[in-house]
């Protein structure tokens, strides 16, 4: 929290970007229930309807796989950003208050370990980024 990617002084930019709390990222989440994996964000003030939040996973194991979701305007989508880009027909969003979850297929997940990042952007503009969290699916 508080450590968005540009520090602008509010007055100039604060009509290209809006309100730069929408997009300060404060925790993202992984949880895998049943045959769907969710992975959630949570903002300062709730997501923004013109940001645009980035999921990205990376594999670890035996299949070198990305998995990269784009969510604008309560719309959920595939990103194909390279030739291991992988995807579904299935894909769930929910816009709840202070955060976004977003449900993938667990057949997609057929590793063990994995890396998970968030990112947002406004404008063209990348505004906050998470790290990358190693996740270890048991």
């Amino acid at each position: 929290m508080g450590d968005t990617l540009i520090k602008p002084p509010l007055d100039t930019f604060f009509s290209i970007f809006s309100n730069l709390n929408l997009m300060d990222l404060t925790d993202i989440g992984f949880d895998q229930y049943i045959n769907t994996i969710w992975i959630s964000l949570k903002t300062v003030g709730g997501p923004s309807k013109i940001g645009i939040y980035n999921f990205h996973i990376r594999s670890f194991g035996n299949s070198v796989s990305r998995i990269d979701v784009k969510v604008q305007n309560g719309t959920c989508s595939y990103i194909m950003l390279a030739s291991n880009s992988i995807k579904s027909d299935s894909l769930k969003v929910k816009i709840k208050d202070n955060g976004i979850i977003i449900g993938i297929p667990s057949y997609l997940l057929s590793d063990q370990k994995y890396m998970l990042s968030v990112d947002d952007m406004r404008n063209n503009q990348f505004l906050d980024r998470t790290g990358w969290y190693t996740i270890k699916i048991i």
